[in-house]
């Protein structure tokens, strides 16, 4: 700009300044004048339409949102209503996961269930001990659950339990009692019974237990049987054992290898309440009555499981160290408390919720089989999933996805725990991770939808079953997208010289239309081994996946690593969570965040 240029502009801005401050003539001021010589009506007229246009824009801004709220629009979740929803409802699952039962609330639990045989009379009470095993053997203790449904009403099965030394330990035997309602619990931690009140092991200390509530809370019991967790009583012989006792009279039978112990309701009347910590067994128990009569087993009646026969399993009274599933199922069934079952896909899958569906948002397929770990963490899942997380309510199902198992005392529990919880998705293909369950749990799926035996969902997911997700966050990010498009959410990574993306294993998931074209191929079963993710990351781009939605997932919580990222709304899953305590911790923080990032009404967070 030259000189003369910028003097004309600062000549033309100081003439349009003299113009602005020009000084009114006296047309102008009568003009303004008669603006504002306005009547009172005039005057009261404006002020009520002013009033009633401000009222009326109020009431389409407050129609708006409540519809947008109601009719799940994708953005919903940024208005002030339903993040207040949000967090008093993540306050709610706070308040769950901190109101524990503990020990006593589990045993009145299964006094409440039981209340109508309270007072009656009962021949046997037989209880194994399964005292610092409870979280091992999940998937054993369930076995003898279903067999000895099939005993003798003169017998009743409990299962005791020490007192929960945490919340997540806690939430798991609750659940399991629920359901049961077979746990007994002396609500006391491993310290008191063992060494600050002397009171001895749980084992010395039931019987004396037992006979506080008999009458009140149980029923009134001749015999007290307490056993070991790796123990199968065949109840009819032991009933038939029992035969030549006096059950008014302490009488007594301890079976030392198998840690068993037989014991007259009379005799646990007699014991002094506690017994001292030198009695840290049960052996001497009848050393503590007068006048106590001793019995001898008979050792031919008490045999390991490793040397059965066909020819002596049927006068057994117990067998021991059966410490596997399979060992029990084996012995369970040569007793005939247990028998064959009719197992298949089709048989696990008819008792899913049936039709009529409603079209869903996402369907959530965790990955699992039957053992004693994946039982915890099913149990953990539909906790945090189902009751904290609220997924039906967010359109969503969950389903714990199995493929074929190996022994007949998996199947036998899976179709048991299908019964009660119908969340099961048994794929027909053999249990397996790496050898092609993951294409065909898509597959299988698209199949069932389009043949009416599951609903039709927008979206399609994988999830490890060491993997927990903030369904909240999922749901708001997926509801942007539309199904109709071929995309994967996940996240991938470079793989090899080409960088073909292959998926994070934890979660990866599909929109109906992608699920659709990964149905339709029809890949050689030899090309679906190797790292699941990659194969099928590999198997998305013969599907023609046209987008990647990259997602924040935080992999290996406990130290740093590449994909390690601080907990947020923005996080949608947490990786590696193996042990039910971690599990836990990921339920608690993904509620404490929602708990308590709350949204002010015209602000963010």
């Amino acid at each position: 700009m030259t000189a003369h240029e910028a003097d004309s502009i600062f000549n033309s801005k100081n003439q349009l300044h003299s113009v602005l401050i020009k000084a009114p003539t006296p047309q102008t001021q009568q003009n303004n004048e008669a603006i504002w010589k306005l009547t009172s009506t005039q005057l009261r007229n404006i002020i009520i339409f002013v009033i009633a246009s401000m009222l009326a824009g109020s009431f389409v801004w407050l129609s708006w949102t409540i519809a947008a709220a109601g009719n799940g629009s994708s953005h919903t979740h940024h208005l002030y209503g339903m993040s207040e929803l949000e967090s008093a409802n993540a306050q709610e699952g706070l308040k769950m996961l901190f109101t524990p039962s503990t020990g006593l609330g589990i045993t009145d639990m299964l006094f409440a269930a039981r209340n109508k045989t309270a007072g009656t009379h009962k021949r046997v009470l037989l209880a194994f001990d399964f005292v610092d095993e409870e979280l091992k053997t999940t998937a054993q203790r369930q076995l003898m659950r279903v067999a000895y449904k099939k005993g003798t009403s003169d017998v009743d099965v409990v299962f005791v339990v020490r007192d929960p030394r945490n919340n997540a330990e806690d939430r798991l035997f609750t659940s399991e009692q629920e359901i049961n309602h077979d746990l007994f619990s002396l609500g006391q931690t491993t310290y008191e019974r063992l060494y600050e009140h002397a009171h001895g092991k749980s084992g010395v200390l039931f019987p004396q237990t037992v006979v506080k509530h008999m009458g009140k809370n149980m029923p009134h019991y001749d015999f007290i049987v307490l056993s070991g967790y790796n123990n199968i009583v065949n109840l009819h012989n032991l009933v038939s054992l029992l035969e030549d006792w006096d059950s008014k009279k302490p009488e007594f039978a301890h079976h030392s290898v198998s840690k068993t112990t037989i014991l007259t309701t009379t005799l646990a009347k007699s014991l002094a309440y506690p017994i001292g910590n030198e009695d840290k067994d049960l052996n001497n128990l009848a050393q503590k009555v007068n006048g106590s009569k001793i019995h001898t087993l008979v050792e031919t009646k008490f045999k390991p499981c490793t040397d059965l026969t066909l020819t002596d399993v049927d006068e057994l009274v117990l067998t021991y160290s059966c410490d596997t599933l399979d060992l029990k199922h084996q012995t369970l069934k040569a007793m005939h408390f247990v028998e064959r079952v009719d197992f298949s896909a089709k048989a696990v899958n008819k008792l899913l919720p049936g039709p009529p569906y409603d079209s869903k948002t996402a369907l959530f397929g965790v990955f699992s089989y039957y053992s004693d770990t994946p039982t915890l963490r099913r149990s953990l899942y539909r906790f945090g999933y189902n009751t904290v997380q609220k997924s039906p309510q967010r359109n969503i199902d969950i389903r714990f996805v199995m493929g074929v198992p190996k022994t007949e005392a998996q199947k036998l529990l899976i179709l048991e725990e299908q019964e009660r919880h119908k969340d099961i998705l048994l794929i027909d293909t053999p249990e397996n991770m790496n050898d092609g369950k993951s294409f065909y749990y898509a597959q299988q799926v698209w199949w069932h939808m389009t043949n009416g035996t599951l609903p039709k969902y927008d979206f399609v997911f994988k999830v490890d079953d060491d993997a927990y997700l903030n369904l909240r966050g999922i749901m708001a990010n997926i509801t942007k997208y539309d199904p109709k498009e071929s995309l994967y959410f996940g996240r991938g990574v470079p793989w090899g010289e080409e960088s073909n993306w292959y998926f994070f294993g934890m979660v990866y998931g599909f929109t109906s239309e992608l699920t659709k074209r990964i149905a339709a191929l029809n890949p050689d079963p030899g090309h679906l081994g190797g790292n699941e993710d990659q194969m099928m990351g590999n198997i998305a781009n013969q599907a023609n996946v046209t987008d990647k939605i990259i997602w924040n997932l935080l992999d290996l919580p406990d130290w740093s690593a590449p994909f390690s990222v601080p907990r947020t709304k923005e996080v949608f899953g947490v990786h590696h969570v193996k042990d039910y305590n971690f599990i836990w911790n990921e339920i608690v923080n993904f509620e404490a965040i929602y708990s308590l990032n709350r949204r002010s009404l015209f602000g963010n967070n």
